[in-house]
């Protein structure tokens, strides 16, 4: 967005293919955002996002999510352009250092750091999604790792009761990790289906360790 030979702002997003009850549909991921100070607070933003949408309709883009901060995120909501999906507990600390287990038809991937001073087992990813591989990639962090954490930790929705680890009340989180959503295109995707957290497939290798 400019202003005569200024930049005022600049929004991008990252297009992937979604799978959705059997459907391809291409979505689209929010990653940076920028309003230039002398711009903040005056509508450039509404403007903006507006006229990304508009482009992104028209260029095929079914729907579109982002992950805001804490502070763009009342913007987004004040825009109604934009639907609040949920929020999550997040960790951010990009410094590399992943371990990944391969398996006959599944996998998992993991983390050993010092977080805030605690020694802290991150269960980042597991694939194929399912009690059982979950339950074993926690039993091989612990059988290999169990002198070197103090806490093992999973952020993200799990769709089906797993009891390898304690959900740890929203109240304790240390920070919102905010999830929206919206969709451009009618009738295509179930609004019940896309606006329900618990069927989105989001954890930390979506946002933060990668």
């Amino acid at each position: 967005m400019y202003d005569g030979d200024l930049i005022a702002g600049c929004y991008s997003f990252t297009p992937s293919y979604y799978r959705i009850e059997g459907r391809r549909c291409l979505g689209a991921l929010g990653l940076d955002l920028m309003i230039h100070q002398a711009y903040r607070r005056h509508g450039y933003f509404q403007g903006m996002f507006s006229a990304c949408i508009d482009y992104m309709r028209d260029d095929g883009v079914i729907f579109i999510i982002t992950f805001p901060s804490d502070v763009s995120y009342p913007g987004f909501i004040k825009s109604g352009l934009i639907h609040d999906l949920g929020s999550l507990t997040r960790y951010s600390q990009p410094d590399g250092g992943y371990c990944m287990e391969h398996g006959t038809g599944s996998g998992f991937v993991y983390k050993m750091m010092d977080y805030e001073g605690v020694r802290t087992a991150f269960l980042i990813d597991v694939f194929v999604k399912s009690a059982q591989n979950y339950n074993r990639a926690v039993q091989h962090i612990i059988t290999k790792h169990h002198k070197e954490f103090d806490i093992l930790l999973y952020v993200g929705r799990l769709p089906f009761r797993f009891h390898g680890l304690i959900k740890v009340p929203r109240r304790f989180s240390p920070k919102n990790f905010h999830f929206l959503g919206q969709i451009l295109k009618e009738g295509v995707i179930k609004t019940d289906l896309f606006f329900k957290p618990d069927n989105w497939d989001i954890n930390l290798s979506n946002y933060d360790l990668l």
